[in-house]
Formats: structure tokens, C-alpha cells, sequence
């Protein structure tokens, strides 16, 4: 009979145990809060002369607007994440806070869209630090995004003939 009385307080304390657990309080994921700051750091911040890191990024915006618009509106240095958006659905928040952090603190060169904002197309300007090292996991990181929300990415090189390649732009558009 005592052997018994074992068991079942075995058995009461992994129900006791499995209760506690399930009444824990739950902690819940809370996004990062911008911190507090003295405005006295405004002095360390500068207007940018120009959105355009170099010369090629300049002619090559100027040759698209130029040749895309009014039908189709250019933008330089837009976020990924402006463009592109985690399923967040079943998915637990700090998954999704990860996921986002893949994409929010990157820009594409160029995008096109429709008038209404729809996205069309991203451009990618690769001078010669695209060759490096350092390029190749960003850049295949932009392409397999592109490629899974089914967003065109174009690649021109420094040096290439930018007219002949809106050309190629242009006509790419009109096919979607």
C-alpha cells in the first residue's frame, strides 16, 4: 500500500508542477523603444549634399527619369523594407523582428513604379567594390529577395553604355 502512495505523489507533483507552468506568467516580446536623448546631439548630424554617392549614380538616375517618366516614377535609395514586407502571420515576433532586421537597414539604388507606388522594378548600380568579398553576400541577399517576392532586379556595371540599358529597362516595363 505504501508503494502506492508513492506513485501518486509522483503524480501530484508533475500535476502540480505542469500547472504551475501552465498559469506562468507569460513574458511577451517587446519591440525596442527608441531610447531617451538630449537634444544636444542634433549637433552631430549633417545635411547630405546630394543623395547620389558618385557621378555614375547621378547620370544613370538622370538617363531613367529622363527616359521613364511620366509613366513610371524613379526613386533613388529606397529602404528594402519600404518595399519589401515579412509574413508575420504564425510566424513569433522576435522571428519576424529578425527577419525585418534583414532587410531595414538596406536600400536598393534605384526602384521604378507605377504612378500609384506599385513596385516594378529594382535597379542595382555595382561599381568595383561589388566584386569583393564583402559585396557578395549583400548582393545575393537583395537577388534572393527580389526573386522570392517576384520583383525584377537589374544589375548595370560602372562603365556600361547606362543609355543602351534603359533601353533594355524599357523594354523589360512594358512586358510586365
Amino acid at each position: 500500500m505504501l508503494e502506492n502512495w508513492g506513485s501518486y505523489i509522483a503524480v501530484a507533483i508533475a500535476i502540480f508542477i505542469a500547472v504551475l507552468w501552465a498559469v506562468r506568467p507569460k513574458q511577451s516580446f517587446k519591440p525596442p523603444e527608441t531610447k531617451a536623448f538630449d537634444t544636444k546631439i542634433f549637433k552631430h548630424y549633417i545635411k547630405r549634399e546630394s543623395l547620389f554617392v558618385n557621378a555614375a549614380e547621378q547620370t544613370l538616375y538622370s538617363i531613367l527619369y529622363q527616359k521613364l517618366s511620366p509613366r513610371y516614377h524613379v526613386f533613388s535609395k529606397v529602404r528594402l523594407e519600404d518595399i519589401i514586407g515579412v509574413r508575420s502571420e504564425k510566424l513569433p515576433p522576435k522571428v519576424v523582428w529578425s527577419l525585418r532586421g534583414r532587410v531595414k537597414s538596406r536600400h536598393v539604388d534605384f526602384l521604378i513604379t507605377t504612378p500609384q507606388g506599385r513596385p516594378l522594378m529594382i535597379i542595382e548600380l555595382d561599381g568595383s567594390s561589388h566584386r569583393s568579398q564583402a559585396a557578395i553576400r549583400p548582393d545575393s541577399l537583395k537577388n534572393g529577395l527580389a526573386d522570392a517576392v517576384g520583383l525584377p532586379l537589374k544589375r548595370v556595371q560602372v562603365g556600361q553604355d547606362f543609355h543602351k540599358f534603359v533601353l533594355k529597362i524599357q523594354s523589360d516595363l512594358s512586358r510586365l
